[in-house]
């Protein structure tokens, strides 16, 4: 696999949202670029970075919602409709995001504090490692 290629997909599980494939970003560039350049994922698809403290939307041209995680996958900032060129942190225990198109993936019942699941995704089943690195 190229540099800035990811072929790990997962599924992540948290409080009742289930986001079912998960493209894990591999590699500082892939992580730098995120969405960009890409057009928006459809419902249930989503992109984690890892690590990760902040993420950026400059050069997009869709609305993101974000969520934060620390080392126990547990959710410490969740970030709605991050608009076109801006700059959204997660903060000192933040260690990885997830990125999602607006609307779907953070509904209000989603909250800080709860803990994220992955899970090896379906499409991917015969990969031997589906959790994002840990640093």
């Amino acid at each position: 696999m190229a540099e800035g290629q990811s072929d790990q997909l997962t599924t992540v599980r948290v409080g009742g949202v289930v986001i079912p494939l998960v493209r894990i970003a591999r590699g500082p560039l892939e992580r730098a670029r995120g969405l960009l350049g890409h057009p928006p994922p459809p419902p249930g698809e989503a992109l984690a970075l890892r690590p990760c403290r902040a993420v950026h939307t400059f050069g997009m041209r869709f609305l993101i919602d974000v969520i934060f995680f620390d080392r126990e996958d547990r959710i410490v900032r969740i970030v709605r409709n991050l608009r076109p060129g801006r700059i959204a942190f997660g903060g000192r225990s933040a260690v990885g995001a997830i990125e999602a198109t607006a609307g779907w993936m953070a509904p209000p019942s989603l909250s800080t504090g709860l803990r994220l699941t992955w899970a090896a995704s379906p499409a991917t089943a015969r990969s031997t490692e589906s959790l994002p690195p840990r640093s």
